[in-house]
């Protein structure tokens, strides 16, 4: 979004020179693609170059036991679950983009009118992309009934903030105006047109909700670890010795 937002000027110039929409659509769709494709890439390559460089690099403490080798289907899943989240991204802004009027060349950024759902063809798009990238990573799972439990909740978690951050919105602009200056411009700033409240707020709440989660379950598996040790233990072990001599 961020880089559509930089090429806002350039696409009005294109605009005014008789480029149809359809036309800068194809043209930054087929732009980021490869920048997703190559960015999925890069982390396959690297993320094929771990099994070989971990045991060079961790020290010999942690024992790392692992077979160096080049895995075809980790590497294409990764490969497809980068393109799949590139498009789903970034269709929406591109779409935005394309809406961008010649005018804009003559006035400034905010006088623009607000931006709402994308087209049709782009929505169905970026749907399909987003649900392809779920089913593409449930099925990857062994346990593929928690890998759903998993993404039905990320789902559940970002409609639920952004309910929210739209109440926030409403509610800020039935606000009444406040006294303070400096109040009335950070009221303003939470509904106004161009806002990120929109996004800040959903991005700020599933991370908080995914790093509560995290020590959640760090805390669980520590307990149920020191649950299950003995309260004495052996100071040595014997291995191997059999029945008829232990």
């Amino acid at each position: 979004q961020a880089y559509m937002a930089r090429k806002t000027r350039t696409i009005a110039v294109l605009k005014s020179t008789g480029a149809p929409d359809r036309m800068i659509g194809q043209i930054y769709t087929l732009q980021l693609t490869l920048l997703a494709g190559g960015a999925s890439l890069a982390g396959a390559v690297v993320g094929g170059l771990v099994p070989w460089l971990a045991p060079m690099v961790l020290p010999p403490v942690y024992a790392v036991l692992v077979q160096p080798g080049v895995y075809v289907l980790p590497l294409a899943l990764a490969i497809g679950a980068g393109m799949l989240v590139g498009l789903a991204i970034a269709l929406w802004p591109i779409s935005q983009a394309a809406e961008v009027k010649p005018a804009l060349l003559f006035r400034d950024f905010a006088s623009q009118p607000s931006r709402g759902w994308p087209r049709t063809r782009y929505l169905a798009v970026s749907l399909v992309a987003g649900v392809g990238f779920c089913l593409l990573a449930i099925l990857a799972m062994p346990d593929r009934l928690i890998a759903a439990i998993y993404m039905g909740s990320v789902a559940g978690s970002l409609a639920a903030f952004t309910l929210v951050a739209w109440l926030v919105i409403a509610l800020a602009r039935r606000m009444p105006r406040p006294p303070s200056p400096r109040l009335a411009m950070v009221i303003a700033g939470l509904h106004r047109q161009g806002t990120l409240t929109s996004i800040v707020l959903p991005v700020l709440g599933l991370s908080l909700t995914v790093l509560v989660a995290l020590s959640q379950a760090e805390h669980s598996l520590r307990v149920r670890f020191l649950n299950d040790l003995p309260e004495v233990e052996p100071s040595f072990f014997l291995a191997n010795i059999p029945s008829s001599q232990g």
